[in-house]
């Protein structure tokens, strides 16, 4: 039976995409305001509206999986 290969990326560990949000912040607005709006809710992801638009937490990492998905985290 062939194992999978292991992912990269942990969809379920939202501490990591609000640093890499975070880390990303000066570049992307919508990851600015992620990370600014879930920074002080001990790693929860919540909605947010983004210009009159509501954001979910699974747009929210959606988004991150796309902007920031592919670095690697070295801290």
């Amino acid at each position: 039976m062939v194992q999978p290969a292991e992912s990269e990326t942990n969809f379920n560990d939202v501490r990591t995409w609000l640093r890499r949000a975070g880390k990303n912040a000066e570049r992307c607005f919508i990851c600015r305001s992620i990370w600014a709006a879930s920074r002080d809710r001990e790693g929860q992801i919540i909605p947010i509206r983004i210009a009159s638009v509501e954001m979910t937490p699974d747009a929210q990492i959606s988004h991150l999986a796309r902007c920031v998905g592919g670095k690697t985290d070295t801290a």
